[in-house]
Order: C-alpha cells, then sequence, then structure tokens
C-alpha cells in the first residue's frame, strides 16, 4: 500500500489540497502515490513535518506499519473551512478543543468524502420517509390519506424522541445509547421476518461494545410470540366480521358500524 495516499486520505486532504500546503503540482503528488516517480528527499522531509511522522511512513507501508498508523494519536487542525487531522498537536493552540487527541478507525475513505455519501445516505432516508408516509395512490379517499400522515408521523415522531434522547446523553453513552436503541428495532426485524437471525447467531455477544446478539435474539421472541397471538386474534375478528356482512345483507346499521370500525 502506498503510505503517502493512506495517510493523506487518514488526514482528510485531497490531492489539490496536499499540493497546495507543499507548493508543488496535483500531478507530482499523483506520480508518487501511483509509484510512478519517488518522492525526493527533500519532499519526503516536508511531509515529515507537514503531518508529524517518520519519513518512512511515505514509502509503501505493510500491514504493521497501517496497524502503526492507525492507534497512532491524531490532532484537529483547522485552516479556514478546511478540517484535517494530523499526527502533530497544533502550535498555539487557541482552546482545549485544539489540544484533543483522536484515535481515528481504519478508513479507505477522506472525512470528505465520507460526509457527501452521510448527506447523500440521509437525503434518501428521508425520502423513502417521504414515500412511506403517502398512500399507494392519489386516487386514494382522504381519510386513507389522513391516515398514512398520520401513522407516519407517530412510528417517526418516536424516532426522532428516541434520537433526541440520545444526544442528551454524556459524550461516552452516546454510542451504547444508540446500539440500545439499534438492538430493540433489529428485535423488531427478527420478529417480523425482515432480517436474517443466521449472522447474529454465529457472531459472539458484543454486551458493553455494541450489538448483544444475546439480548436482541431474547427480545425478538418476544416480540414475535406476541405479534402471533395479536395477529391471530385481528384475523379471526376480521372472518367473523366477514361472516356477520354476508349473513347480514341489507341491514344498513350493521355495515354502517364495521365500515366506523375500520
Amino acid at each position: 500500500m502506498n503510505g503517502l495516499r493512506y495517510i493523506r486520505t487518514r488526514c482528510n486532504l485531497s490531492i489539490s489540497e496536499l499540493a497546495e500546503q507543499l507548493g508543488v503540482t496535483r500531478q507530482a503528488i499523483c506520480s508518487w502515490e501511483t509509484g510512478k516517480k519517488v518522492v525526493p528527499e527533500k519532499r519526503k522531509a516536508q511531509l515529515a513535518f507537514f503531518f508529524g511522522l517518520d519519513e518512512d511512513f511515505f514509502d509503501e507501508v505493510d500491514e504493521k506499519k497501517k496497524d502503526e498508523l492507525v492507534i497512532k494519536a491524531m490532532f484537529a487542525h483547522l485552516d479556514g473551512n478546511k478540517e484535517m487531522y494530523l499526527y502533530r498537536p497544533k502550535e498555539n493552540p487557541i482552546d482545549y478543543k485544539e489540544t484533543i487527541t483522536y484515535y481515528l478507525e481504519d478508513r479507505e475513505k477522506s472525512l470528505d468524502e465520507e460526509y457527501i455519501l452521510a448527506k447523500k445516505r440521509k437525503q434518501e432516508t428521508l425520502t423513502e420517509i417521504k414515500k412511506n408516509m403517502e398512500c399507494k395512490s392519489e386516487s386514494d379517499c382522504l381519510m386513507s390519506k389522513i391516515s398514512h400522515l398520520n401513522r407516519g408521523c407517530d412510528i417517526y415522531g418516536i424516532t426522532s424522541k428516541l434520537l433526541q434522547k440520545m444526544r442528551e446523553q454524556k459524550a461516552f453513552l452516546k454510542i451504547p445509547f444508540l446500539f440500545e436503541l439499534m438492538n430493540v428495532w433489529k428485535a423488531m426485524l427478527l420478529a417480523y421476518g425482515v432480517m436474517d437471525e443466521k449472522p447474529l447467531i454465529v457472531q459472539n455477544s458484543m454486551k458493553h461494545h455494541g450489538e448483544d446478539n444475546a439480548f436482541l435474539l431474547h427480545l425478538a421472541d418476544e416480540i414475535r410470540t406476541h405479534w402471533e397471538e395479536e395477529k391471530s386474534w385481528q384475523e379471526e375478528y376480521h372472518k367473523q366480521v366477514k361472516e356477520t356482512i354476508h349473513h347480514n345483507q341489507g341491514n344498513k346499521k350493521t355495515e354502517e358500524q364495521i365500515v366506523a370500525y375500520y
């Protein structure tokens, strides 16, 4: 793996941005990252100073070197509107935020690229939510349209309140709280047959660190049992209603009561 490209991506710099920082052309950076040209010693020293790393990280790196980069502390640097993370603290920090150390996970894309993808995913999710809240056909009656909108608001309103509750948690509790919500939501997906439980059975439980598979599977069984009981009752009641309609053809009062129920 090319060390320069990996470091540049982790530090959230584009080729053009790094070229500007070093005072070289974009083509020069590309040639170093593709291995077409060797990084000159002068530029390697410049890279080492800028990123806060030893010079040998900018050649080809093996897994051991890569692991060193992943576990190494990083510091946030703001340059105008540009946010980057380097392996050296900022000189003359203005406030404590600029002295915080970060340990970024292994990633193939820069933070800027991931942010663009996250915003795209958000828009796709909002579009899907809007679609699920609306009737399948514009020709549906107003009662159906109102019901669909109100049901959607109820479901997504609850979700919004839970997300707000997560935002209110202390920093170290936000992720555990998120996984607690995910455990419950995924249990419902399992219970209703939307999600396959086989991958969860073979995985070890990640209690206190993320998904608690044992709790998730147990909760899914409880939800499934409760839903099957409710579903059976509703199906039986629906059957009785249909039989009532069949045996009371022309009985306006009975039909009006049934319509009011539904």
